[in-house]
């Protein structure tokens, strides 16, 4: 039964994606491996991996020199994972990729091509959060959260500065911002919900302008489904307004979400309920 709604799962994001396989293949991803040459497959996958909601947008062959090419069809853009990154690719990308390390999680990649800066973009995004130097899952959450609400602010702003350094000398349309900026907020988001949901931090110990932000966050952006920061902060805000106000799951879903942000959250919802069913409950 669970294996079904696994299946389930993955039909509903494949639907939220829209995709088509009719039409023309609209977007080429290429490249060379300069060190990690082994032969093998290599698989494009969604960005949900960590979600458990799984499929492959596309799979190619790496030979014996290290090359690839595959090419298919997207209708709108989609969130990928590949060599341990986070790509936002959209139709009429054609990309050549030079990639350092492993192909699980690359050290160093160059790009060429059409579109090719949303990539470039990517990889630099990568970079900076990596060496960030606070790591919220490391903060003591025994002390205030005062100095812990600073740092997330900190780190915030430089990735928010990054974003406007580099949209300042590239060219960047709108759509792909717009996703850049998401990525940023609803991490920042979900970094302001964990020590509530995750560490249990006393509600009434958390200072007013830090929940305040909390309060303002909707789930209406129907757009940002199949993308793992709104997914992750999606459900914790409704964890979070369960312990505020003691309602039910499916009372706070309907209450606060619309569309396919609804639907993601009933069907992550029946997921859990399926997940812990036991044969003694009725």
């Amino acid at each position: 039964m669970k294996s079904h709604f696994k299946i389930w799962i993955i039909v509903f994001l494949l639907a939220c994606l829209n995709e088509s396989t009719l039409a023309q293949s609209n977007v080429w991803i290429s490249g060379k491996l300069l060190t990690d040459r082994k032969e093998g497959d290599l698989e494009i996958r969604n960005e949900l991996l960590n979600f458990g909601l799984i499929y492959r947008v596309s799979q190619t062959h790496v030979d014996t020199s290290g090359n690839f090419s595959c090419d298919f069809n997207i209708t709108k853009p989609h969130v990928i994972q590949l060599f341990g990154k986070v790509f936002y690719i959209t139709q009429g990308d054609s990309v050549i990729m030079y990639v350092k390390g492993s192909r699980f999680n690359a050290e160093k990649i160059e790009f060429k091509g059409r579109n090719a800066t949303n990539y470039i973009y990517a990889v630099k995004y990568d970079s900076l959060k990596r060496a960030l130097p606070f790591k919220f899952y490391k903060y003591n959450f025994k002390n205030s959260l005062t100095n812990y609400f600073d740092s997330v602010n900190i780190d915030k702003n430089i990735l928010m500065n990054q974003l406007s350094n580099f949209s300042n000398g590239h060219k960047l349309n709108a759509d792909f911002k717009a996703f850049a900026l998401s990525q940023i907020i609803y991490d920042y988001y979900y970094q302001l919900l964990y020590p509530i949901v995750l560490k249990k931090y006393p509600l009434e110990q958390i200072p007013s302008s830090y929940s305040s932000i909390l309060d303002r966050i909707k789930l209406t952006n129907n757009s940002l489904v199949d993308k793992s920061e709104y997914v992750a902060a999606a459900k914790f805000l409704i964890q979070y307004k369960k312990l505020k106000t003691n309602t039910s799951d499916l009372q706070l879903i309907n209450a606060n979400a619309s569309g396919l942000s609804k639907e993601l959250l009933l069907v992550d919802y029946a997921d859990n309920l399926i997940s812990h069913y036991e044969s003694k409950d009725s």
